[in-house]
Order: C-alpha cells, then structure tokens, then sequence
C-alpha cells in the first residue's frame, strides 16, 4: 500500500507552476534531422474568451479539457465541504463543482477526473482515515455535484480516468509492488461500471518492464502521463514508461509504439487528442531556455514501431514570438484549446484553433 509521502509527491508533480514558456526558433529542431515528416500549422483561433485565473492558480492541478468543459481539480482535502473538482465552460463560466468526501476520511486526494457524456464529474482518488487505511475509490456524481455512486478498487490504484460514451469508466492505473519491490503483475487498464464495478481488463503491468515505478504516474520532467477516451479507442502516453499506446475499445486490441526521443526530449507539459485521433503536445523545458519548444504533433511510425513529437508550423518558436502556443489545455473536437505567447499580460487567454492540411518536409 501506498505511504502518504507517496500520495503527496504524486500530487505535488501535477501542480501548476507557470503559463509562460520560452522558446527559441523553429530552425534549430528542423536542423536537428531530416525526419521530422508532419507539421501542421494552426487555423486562425474560431475564438478567444478571457477566463478568471482560478482555474490556473497555484496549488491547482494544470487544468485539462474533457467534452466541452475545462476541469480544474484541487487535488488535497482535509474536511468536507470544500470544492475539489471544478467545470468551467467555453465561456469561462464556472457552471458545475464537487465537493468528494467521505464518512470517516481525514485526507482525501483527488488524482484524477473526467466529465460524461451528461456533463457530471467522475473523480479518481485515495480516502485516507486516521488508523491509516486507505480506499482507492472512483466516483460519480449529479448534476448538483453530489456523489451518487462509488467504485472502491483496491488493490488497483486509478491513477488516470476518463468517462465512456456507454457509461462505464476507463482507468489507467497500477497494482504497486510486493516487499521486494518487485511489481505486483496484473492488468493495468481496466473498464468499470457502477452497477458491476470492474467488468474488462487489459495490458499486464508485466509489458510495461521491471521498474516498480508505476508506469500510470509521472516520475519526472520529460516523464509525463496522459489517458484520454475517444469514440473507439483509448489514448495511453506513458513517458514514464516510454511508450504511446492505441487501445480499440471495439476489438479490445492495443497497438504500441516506443517513444523516440532522439529529436526532442522536452517535458510534455500539455495534452490533446483530437476527435480524428491527431495527437498534440506542449513541450517546454524551463531548465532549457534556448531549446526550441511550443506546440508539437506526434508523430507515428507503425511501420518501425515508434512515435516522435514533431513541431508545429509557426506555433513553436522563440519566446514571445508571435503565434507560439504557451498552453493546450486538450482539444474540443478538431479545435485545440490553448494560449498563445503574444496575449496580453493578466487574465489568461484561451483560444480554439484548428490544424490545417498537413505540410511536407522542405
């Protein structure tokens, strides 16, 4: 079981530290090798709305995009009634919030969180009582943010969800290690109904190698973790694990690609899948201020079994250039939903963009 040091320095690796990033010119990573095969420039943004800054303070998880709202989570509770998970519109009106607690707890930790179909919050986390026993838990809630059901999941840790469109729930998460701190094998993805509680699971911790280092949590910089649903499939980056995954939820088969790192290596510090299953990045490095950084797209090789990031046309650069994105918080459809370097000092900006047509190597 996991100590509550653990549970603190997993949550502390999720807070938000900053929204502007420099960069440097796009030439230096184009010069790096001639395999950078896709980049795809940014549409001029649909639209730009001013949100409040809460959802981007400190001591806030970096906040994501999930089927139309952005979800902004605090992830310690230490009583009830305080609001830990957040959903603010494409207007960047707060319009839903939960407050997840329970009976008996004195901690709560909120690790991760999805919205349904219907606009509810589900929420994964730990519930901590004072003899030290520990509930790993994913819940549901109403429209009012009350929680309606729960799935406790031990010894299975969901580290990641996100939401169905048939209602169950998908997480990415781990089994941790027995006393020689060997891995406890097991599988690490699983499917969850509230009426059944866990109905499919998939991918051995085994296929993940030996380190007892949860492939389902970020461990450092450059080593950053991302799970999100789509219509058909899963999406799975682990770089704590090197490896970008595509899950079929129809045929239940997983295509797996290592993570190339010999173009850029930069921390992926944002995350967005678009409906067609584009893959895009921020990268930025804040111990690096000369490496090229900005918006990246994966590229992915099946036939040589690997995956790269590559940069985007114009919305990767130096720093304060115009156009370079400074955040993607995920993607509203085909639309990413980001910052950009060039707006204005306060209030944080948040555009909608779309990729155009692919553009060929010079």
């Amino acid at each position: 079981m996991r100590s509550t040091s653990k549970d603190l320095a997993y949550i502390f690796t999720l807070l938000l530290t900053g929204l502007l990033f420099p960069l440097q010119a796009l030439s230096q990573v184009a010069g790096q090798g001639t395999s950078l095969r896709t980049w795809r420039p940014l549409s001029a943004p649909q639209k730009r709305v001013v949100f409040a800054s809460d959802p981007f303070s400190a001591g806030s998880v970096v906040p994501y995009w999930d089927k139309g709202y952005l979800i902004s989570i605090t992830p310690i509770m230490v009583s009830s009634g305080t609001s830990s998970v957040r959903l603010y519109n494409s207007s960047g009106n707060k319009v839903r919030e939960s407050a997840l607690w329970f009976p008996g707890a004195t901690t709560v930790y909120i690790i991760s969180a999805a919205v349904t179909d219907e606009g509810n919050i589900i929420a994964s986390g730990t519930a901590v009582k004072a003899d030290g026993t520990r509930a790993y838990f994913i819940a549901a809630t109403d429209s009012s943010g009350n929680v309606t059901h729960v799935i406790q999941t031990n010894p299975f840790f969901p580290s990641e969800v996100c939401s169905a469109s048939d209602g169950t729930v998908w997480s990415f998460g781990d089994l941790g290690t027995n006393s020689d701190l060997v891995p406890v094998d097991g599988d690490i993805l699983r499917q969850f109904d509230f009426g059944k509680g866990l109905i499919h699971s998939h991918l051995p911790r085994s296929t993940f190698g030996k380190d007892p280092f949860p492939p389902a949590q970020r461990r450092k910089d450059g080593q950053e973790v991302y799970f999100r649903c789509l219509s058909d499939r899963l999406v799975i980056y682990t770089g704590t694990a090197d490896q970008y995954i595509e899950f079929d939820t129809v045929t239940a088969s997983a295509r797996r690609f290592r993570l190339d790192r010999s173009v850029t290596n930069l921390p992926v510090r944002g995350f967005a899948v678009t409906n067609q299953g584009d893959v895009y990045g921020f990268l930025r490095d804040y111990f690096k201020p000369n490496a090229v950084q900005g918006l990246f797209h994966l590229d992915v090789e099946s036939a040589a079994g690997y995956a790269r990031w590559a940069p985007v046309m114009a919305a990767s650069g130096a720093k304060g250039e115009p156009g370079v994105v400074v955040g993607l918080w995920g993607a509203d459809g085909e639309y990413l939903v980001h910052g950009y370097a060039d707006d204005p000092a306060g209030r944080p900006g948040v555009s909608w963009s779309r990729p155009i047509a692919n553009i060929q190597p010079r």
